[in-house]
């Protein structure tokens, strides 16, 4: 069991409240808005990008793993060659100049 206190409870309030309420929004049915992909996809996934290691380091939630069909959803979008072409600039970006 979780021994929080303070801003910590305060974050796994707010991040688990938060949760359920991307929980109630989405369908991950194949995609996050229904049958179609769409732009709400990429938001989605980039979205979960920075949230999901928020909600892990500052409340202990594995953010896709509390919503049904996100985990298969995010592999998914990862896919596809449009993201793995941002992700592959992004990362090009970070890496250090000769």
């Amino acid at each position: 069991m979780l021994k929080l206190h303070g801003a910590a409870l305060s974050n796994y309030y707010n991040m688990a409240k938060g949760a359920a309420a991307v929980g109630r929004l989405v369908e991950f049915s194949p995609w996050i808005a229904g049958s179609e992909f769409s732009y709400a996809d990429p938001v989605g996934y980039f979205t979960f990008v920075l949230s999901a290691p928020s909600a892990q380091a500052n409340a202990d939630i594995d953010l896709p793993g509390t919503l049904p069909g996100a985990k298969k959803w995010f592999e998914a979008v990862g896919a596809r060659d449009s993201v793995t072409r941002v992700l592959a600039d992004q990362a090009a970006m970070h890496r250090p100049k000769k």
